[in-house]
């Protein structure tokens, strides 16, 4: 769960490059105890953010996401 935290953080920063880097080693940490998906929303949603739509697709539609997580509100501040 840390490095997702790194890769949130950086995502908020707009370090693109780090925010992929450390989410995509949370998904593979997350894999084997099958906690990926929510892993899968934020890499999405990077994806997006820069643009890159047809990348992201996957990623969102292997997305579960708890309501009490709200995850948009981690991202609000990556919209302009």
């Amino acid at each position: 769960m840390a490095l997702s935290g790194v890769g949130i953080a950086d995502a908020q920063e707009g370090n693109w490059a780090s925010a992929m880097t450390n989410l995509t080693r949370a998904l593979e940490f997350a894999r084997p105890h099958h906690a990926e998906r929510l892993f899968s929303y934020y890499l999405g949603v990077i994806l997006q953010l820069q643009g890159r739509r047809l990348e992201a697709l996957p990623y969102l539609e292997d997305a579960v996401v708890s309501s009490g997580l709200r995850p948009e509100r981690i991202f609000a501040s990556a919209f302009p």
